[in-house]
């Protein structure tokens, strides 16, 4: 029988901290920026996604990231702008693109950004919820990851994780709906790795065998197996073809489909003001929707001064050079 995890409480602002030096030094961005990416790993860990949670600061701080190079945004008029994130860390790119849609937003109906080459990012119900915090805009946010899904008929990874998102308010209720279009994610084995409890059945490793540990799945370090969808109903068939479709959709809009691209983001804010929102909301029950219930869960805990995380993970953050 598996052993219980140790966990210990900790001051919300303490971990925040210590993260945050950790990170800043790991990928070499500013105390500033550093903390900005822990606002989204936080929103991710009180929302109850912990695969987008505090489990990635070591992970984060070990990547190959050296510094983050601001995005430029021309100054124009055209409701769709491109821009390349190659030389960015995807927190702090995917927070500069929120930022500018909201400020041209001011001026005209809707802003549209298609991010090429942009990873890591987090949850993408952070940003949605951050352009539709005051009230006046509707956002969708769509993307791609670096290659991770095998499926059917297909001898390697081809298809990423593809996470979608949906915000609005109306009347001082936010409505934000958040959901990944792969059966499992990389996050999934950070939290096997500090909660325990793995499941290997939406994994395979690089010989197409079940894993029977997380190890299994990589060499050196480096993960080598893939997340491979097990298709035995509609329910999951019908997630499968999503993912499919949201990698074609986001490599046309982007105009690249190569392998090594790290992903692709396209966010949209719409000015509210153009749509009578009233009318839809009596008819859908929140709750019914795709990651409301995260959305829910993370306004509960934020009114919380502590976090409960495992014990092993805060000795490793700890143990970060900073």
């Amino acid at each position: 029988m598996e052993q219980a995890v140790r966990t210990i409480n900790l001051e919300r602002t303490e971990l925040r901290e210590v993260s945050a030096a950790a990170i800043a030094h790991g990928i070499q961005v500013s105390h500033e920026q550093a903390e900005t990416i822990v606002d989204q790993l936080e929103y991710g860990e009180l929302a109850g996604k912990q695969t987008h949670g505090f489990v990635r600061v070591p992970w984060l701080a070990s990547q190959a990231l050296s510094g983050h190079e601001p995005l430029t945004f021309e100054k124009t008029n055209n409701p769709i702008t491109y821009v390349d994130c190659s030389q960015s860390v995807g927190y702090l790119a995917a927070s500069e693109i929120t930022s500018y849609i909201k400020g041209q937003l001011q001026t005209q109906p809707t802003q549209t950004v298609i991010a090429k080459n942009i990873f890591p990012t987090n949850t993408l119900g952070y940003h949605a919820r951050e352009l539709t915090a005051d009230d006046t805009a509707i956002s969708l946010l769509f993307g791609t990851t670096p290659n991770l899904v095998t499926g059917p008929g297909m001898d390697s990874k081809t298809l990423g994780t593809n996470p979608l998102a949906i915000g609005f308010s109306h009347q001082g209720i936010e409505t934000i709906a958040d959901i990944t279009t792969a059966s499992a994610s990389l996050g999934e084995l950070l939290v096997a790795k500090y909660w325990g409890g793995f499941n290997g059945s939406n994994f395979r490793t690089s010989t197409h065998t079940r894993p029977q540990s997380a190890s299994d799945l990589y060499e050196d370090g480096r993960f080598t197996g893939s997340i491979t969808p097990q298709l035995e109903n509609h329910a999951e068939q019908r997630l499968y073809a999503l993912n499919m479709m949201l990698q074609m959709v986001t490599g046309l809009v982007a105009n690249t489909s190569t392998p090594n691209n790290r992903g692709n983001l396209v966010v949209t804010g719409i000015n509210k003001a153009l749509f009578d929102v009233a009318d839809i909301l009596p008819a859908i029950d929140p709750g019914l929707l795709p990651g409301f219930r995260s959305h829910t869960r993370y306004l509960e805990a934020a009114q919380r001064r502590l976090v409960t995380v495992p014990a092993v993970l805060w000795q490793e953050i700890q143990a970060l050079p900073s």
